[in-house]
Formats: structure tokens, sequence, C-alpha cells
């Protein structure tokens, strides 16, 4: 009933109501339960996360400049589904505004968050995650 109302109230307020139920949800459940994907859709993969960075870089692929914490490259595999110009939540690890693309050679599901420096993105390694697409 909650989803028909946030439908009737526009798109936006899905997806903001999405966020809210998937962290929500995940403060009442065992982490076997938050973890489990029923059907893989345009909006919720089980991704790879890593962390880059550039001493100076360039405008990302919609000519905004990179912040780090916020801005996340994707995959061409998430391209085509749309996924770019949106936000995404990461279990686990927040927020993020899609708005750069990763190499060809990168195959696979693939999210890649922008660091504030090369240490901080050779700590975090490459990590499995569940994201879902919001907003």
């Amino acid at each position: 009933m909650l989803l028909l109302f946030g439908a009737i109230i526009g798109k936006r307020y899905v997806g903001l109501f999405l966020v809210v139920a998937i962290i929500a949800g995940a403060c009442y459940r065992t982490p076997a339960q938050v973890t489990v994907i029923t059907e893989p859709s345009e909006n919720y993969r089980e991704v790879t996360v890593t962390q880059y960075y550039y001493q100076n870089p360039g405008p990302t692929a919609t000519q905004d400049k990179p912040v780090p914490g916020w801005t996340a490259a994707v995959s061409r595999d998430l391209l085509h589904l749309g996924w770019m110009g949106r936000r995404v939540y990461i279990e686990g690890l927040g927020v993020f505004k899609i708005n750069d693309v990763m190499p060809e050679s990168v195959e696979g599901y693939h999210v890649d968050i922008y660091a504030g420096s090369k240490e901080k993105a050779i700590k975090f390694g490459k990590r499995k995650f569940i994201a879902a697409t919001v907003l």
C-alpha cells in the first residue's frame, strides 16, 4: 500500500522511499537476509566495487568535476542498463552519483568510486556488494 502511495505522488518519492526501506530493513534483519538477491533487475544488482584516484582528474563523462566519496563510474554493462546520471545506494557504503564510465576492458557489473587519495583507494581494495539504483 505504501508503494502504491509512492507511485501516486511521483517517481522521485518512490526512489526515496526505496532507500529508506532498504536502510530500515537492514537494521531489523540478520546479515544473511539482507544480502539475498531475489531477482536481479535493471535497478538491483550484485556489483563489484573498487575505488580509484587521479592526482589531477579531468571532468567526468557528464562533464562534472569528480568529488571524492560521491562520484562513481560504472562498467559498460551497467551503462547499458541506464545507470548513468542516476544515484546508487550500495549496501554498507552509502549513496553515490554515477557520472563517469569505466574503460571498455572492464567486464561485468562494476562500480568504481572516486577516492580522496591513492592510499584510500588501495586500502579499500575490491569488494562485492548489493546495489540498488534510486532516484
